[in-house]
Formats: C-alpha cells, structure tokens, sequence
C-alpha cells in the first residue's frame, strides 16, 4: 500500500504542476499532459459548485495559458481511502496562492488506471 499512496500522491503533485505551468507559462505540453489526464466521462464539480465535463474542462482551460503567471498550486497531503482493482478513491488538500492572497480546498477524485473519472473540490473556509 506504501509504494500505491506515494505513486498516486506523485501523480497528484505533477497534476497539478503541469496545471499550473499551464497557468504561469501557457506550457503547451503541460496544458496536454493534464487534460489528457482525464477520462473522456470525466466530470469536475468546481468549488463554486459547477459541473464541468471532459469537454468544458478543456474549453475552459484552453483559453487560461499564461493568464496568471504567479499562482502556486501546493499539495500538502494525499490520502488513498479505498483501492479496488485499477479504481482508487482518494482525497488531498490543495493550496492555490497568488498575489492576492490564498485559497484551501479539500479535494476528492476518483481514478480509474491513471485517468481522472471524477474530481469534487470543497472549499475550506478560514
């Protein structure tokens, strides 16, 4: 179960580091290596309580490339809450700072083999 928790805790990081070199950089490869990520059903339920799917993700990301070069995205922990064959459920905390200031949210994603099926973000408020 070690190795699982730091494989999928590795592939949230570098999720989030390609979204964010997408947003800093408009890093093409990264903005592909991230949508790609997820499975054609996919679906987002955004902290301002949006559905997106598959396809809205990537209308919405496509035109945000190098929009806002000083945000982070920080991970601080992964949790692995059930294993089942190739599905994982699992939950993290995200951090996304600017130079306005900081927002924290607990997420919770579903994958399945490696692509992302679903992903519902809950803002934490301080």
């Amino acid at each position: 179960m070690s190795n699982r928790r730091s494989d999928v805790t590795a592939l949230v990081v570098q999720h989030h580091r390609d979204l964010q070199s997408w947003l800093n950089n408009a890093d093409e490869v990264a903005l592909q290596r991230f949508l790609n990520a997820h499975d054609a059903e996919f679906t987002l339920v955004t902290v301002e309580g949006t559905v997106a799917t598959r396809a809205q993700l990537d209308d919405m990301f496509h035109g945000v490339g190098a929009t806002a070069p000083d945000t982070t995205i920080e991970i601080s922990w992964v949790t692995v809450l059930e294993a089942s064959g190739d599905l994982q459920l699992l939950r993290w905390e995200e951090r996304h700072s600017d130079v306005h200031g900081s927002s924290t949210r607990v997420v919770t994603g579903v994958l399945r083999a490696d692509k992302w099926l679903s992903v519902h973000e809950t803002l934490i408020r301080t």
